[in-house]
């Protein structure tokens, strides 16, 4: 993970960064839209693994393992927002996760599987699937 800052230690690199890009102008659209129609027809069609290839031929990206952002990254992050912003991130989770529960069919409950306080199911007909833990809403169907 790249991490650019504009603010403080960093923000001089930042400016350099955003500069050049800049001086690289615009590409005239009839130039570049054979290229961005046949990258987005790849990506179509093979997903991830187009985007993986593209990311590493335009981005450097090293593999899909530098895609993943560790737990002690995380941490930083969030340790680098104000509280004000770690607020207003809780209070958008919430609400998300509020409203997407909202969304599901009467058939299911949210009340955790008694057998497994750890994985519930999710179930839609005769199709269960395990979903664990905490950051996904636990629910069960009501049969």
């Amino acid at each position: 993970m790249k991490t650019i800052r504009t603010k403080g230690r960093g923000a001089e690199q930042t400016a350099e960064i955003l500069a050049a890009l800049e001086r690289r102008g615009g590409a005239a659209l009839d130039t570049v839209l054979a290229a961005v129609k046949r990258i987005v027809a790849d990506v179509r069609k093979q997903g991830d693994r187009a985007l993986l290839r593209y990311a590493a031929q335009f981005d450097g990206l090293a593999g899909a393992s530098s895609l993943r952002v560790t737990p002690d990254e995380m941490a930083a992050a969030w340790n680098a927002i104000t509280p004000v912003m770690q607020e207003a991130l809780t209070k958008a989770a919430e609400q998300i996760r509020r409203f997407a529960v909202s969304q599901l069919p009467a058939s299911f409950s949210d009340e955790p599987i008694p057998a497994s306080p750890q994985v519930s199911l999710f179930g839609l007909s005769d199709r269960w699937v395990a979903m664990c833990p905490a950051a996904v809403i636990r629910c069960r169907p009501r049969c």
